[in-house]
């Protein structure tokens, strides 16, 4: 994908916003990014990031809704995500249809989260399917109270059941 092609269509988009809300919105986009991972978004990231800010935003006028990002394998879609979730903070929640995929987004995140401020960490469950190991996982989780985002990634959301109770 080219960065540099790709329009940043969020200021036309958004022409019923107050314009102090979309400019919040929009430097909140770049700073999670940066404060989390260390990397300043591309144009079309920023776009995404900025929309869903706006979504969490009630004087934004825009409500909250699906959002439905398509792009290339190794195009960025993943980091945009998860940089809205540190700039929001608490527990992220991810399905990923295949286990290496998943293991390697948590390797991403916790490697990319090193270069950035350390505030985010992220966590395979389907790594625990023991309860025992459920339950020393959420013990982690419950320790690790420096980290402003906690990103838990599964390939089953019916598998993690049992876990979610200790989580949320």
């Amino acid at each position: 994908m080219d960065e540099d092609t790709i329009l940043d269509h969020i200021t036309p988009q958004y022409t019923s916003v107050p314009l102090p809300v979309l400019q919040m919105c929009q430097e909140l986009s770049e700073i999670s990014m940066i404060d989390a991972f260390g990397k300043r978004p591309f144009p079309w990231q920023k776009a995404i990031i900025t929309h869903l800010n706006l979504m969490t935003c009630p004087t934004s006028g825009i409500p909250p809704s699906p959002t439905f990002l398509c792009a290339p394998t190794g195009g960025g879609k993943s980091i945009a995500r998860d940089s809205f979730s540190a700039g929001q903070g608490h527990v992220s929640w991810c399905i990923s249809p295949l286990l290496s995929l998943g293991a390697d987004q948590v390797i991403k995140i916790n490697e990319n989260s090193a270069r950035g401020d350390g505030a985010v960490v992220a966590f395979h469950l389907d790594h625990y399917r023991q309860p025992p190991q459920q339950r020393a996982i959420c013990q982690r989780h419950r320790r690790l109270q420096q980290y402003r985002l906690h990103h838990f990634i599964a390939t089953s959301f019916s598998q993690q059941q049992a876990l979610l109770q200790f989580i949320l």
